[in-house]
């Protein structure tokens, strides 16, 4: 498991944060003392990302092992985004969220009140405060470290669990010119006026 969603080598990336161990026993234990020592509930997955369909199979294993009973619903992307995205009708799911990597993009849209991604509805006004205080922050170091508050905040509340972080991979024939110019850090986006055929 990664701790936070800036990739590595970001400037904004909180590397303070480490992984938690796993503990089925405390787990378990946390649960009985809030009062859910019995708790089932389902898991939406998309069947559009098979990895996390793998992912899940295993999650549901560590589930049940801190005395949890979960069901896997697979969805395909349209039932998905009507029911996660659109209703917000999900105990729990997973998403990828591949070129939300500049700050104050991935961190507003995500985690505050108002993000156009925010989907989980996460309402929090530390990271409401905290993101807003980046948006008027013209110093970046000043900058990175309200992010790297935010990540902490992300983290310590558990507001969402960052499974992996994904490397992207180019390939192109040798008459592809301009990909030296990717956007974002996994790979995944391409500024294509650079982009070019040789002869």
């Amino acid at each position: 498991m990664t701790t936070t969603f800036s990739y590595p080598g970001s400037g904004s990336r909180n590397n303070n944060l480490k992984a938690r161990g796993q503990d089925f026993d405390k787990a378990r234990s946390l649960l009985q003392e809030a009062g859910a020592g019995n708790l089932e509930f389902t898991f939406k997955v998309t069947t559009n990302y098979p990895w996390h369909v793998d992912a899940t199979q295993i999650m549901v294993e560590w589930f049940r092992m801190a005395g949890m009973k979960v069901k896997i619903a697979q969805l395909n992307w349209s039932d998905w985004l009507a029911q996660c995205w659109t209703n917000r009708d999900y105990d729990v799911t997973m998403m990828n969220f591949f070129t939300l990597w500049e700050p104050d993009y991935l961190y507003y849209s995500l985690w505050h009140t108002t993000g156009g991604f925010n989907y989980r509805n996460i309402n929090d006004p530390v990271i409401d405060e905290l993101c807003e205080r980046a948006r008027g922050t013209v110093d970046l170091n000043q900058r990175n470290k309200i992010y790297q508050n935010v990540q902490k905040r992300i983290f310590d509340q558990a507001h969402d669990v960052f499974l992996w972080r994904r490397l992207g991979w180019v390939a192109a024939q040798k008459n592809v010119r301009g990909l030296d110019k990717i956007v974002d850090p996994n790979g995944n986006n391409f500024h294509f006026k650079h982009i070019w055929l040789d002869s």
